[in-house]
């Protein structure tokens, strides 16, 4: 079987139209675990900022927010993840990352990129 063009277009647009749940939050960490299939949540969740902006295209939908310079300071940030509430709820996604020191002079864009393709 082959998906068509048109089923993965669909598949984009139901998630971005919230026909299906819909991502709304990105939540971020202190856990360097490597990501596994089977996660529900992340490792040390520091806190979730709603999803700023969603920009779409045919196959790809991509989620982003920004963790201020006032957030999280003096924090290690390692991990993040792609949920539909502002706590508890579903976890879509997560990626741990380089460690980043959070400073008061420092702001983070975290950026998540669904491609669907066949």
């Amino acid at each position: 079987m082959v998906a068509t063009n048109q089923l993965i277009s669909n598949v984009v647009t139901a998630i971005s139209s919230g026909a299906c749940d819909t991502p709304t939050h990105i939540g971020i960490g202190t856990d360097s675990t490597p990501p596994d299939e089977s996660d529900t949540a992340l490792g040390n969740e520091l806190q979730r900022n709603a999803i700023e902006t969603t920009t779409t295209t045919d196959t790809t939908i991509i989620f982003t927010t920004l963790i201020n310079s006032a957030e999280q300071v003096g924090q290690t940030l390692k991990e993040f993840g792609l949920f539909d509430a502002s706590t508890s709820g579903d976890m879509f996604q997560r990626t741990t990352h380089t460690t980043i020191s959070k400073t008061g002079r420092v702001e983070v864009e975290y950026e998540i990129t669904i491609r669907v393709t066949n």
